[in-house]
């Protein structure tokens, strides 16, 4: 994912950067996870997140600290 996604751009609080605003389920609650550039810096494992499905090998992952999606 390095190669085609610029983190640098995704800072929270740039000038004019894009926004992304990405979402997962927290697997222990069923609550929604919301990521969002301008509040939070985007890493590979929130977008890891959005696709982590356990039934079909693609395993939890660890978002926060003790917190998966």
């Amino acid at each position: 994912m390095d190669r085609y996604v610029d983190y640098d751009k995704l800072k929270p609080r740039e000038n004019s950067n894009p926004r992304l605003i990405l979402t997962a389920v927290s697997v222990l609650d069923s609550k929604p996870l919301i990521f969002d550039s301008f509040k939070h810096q985007i890493e590979p494992k929130h977008i890891l997140a959005t696709s982590a499905f356990p039934l079909y090998n693609f395993p939890w992952i660890e978002v926060n600290k003790g917190v998966y999606a």
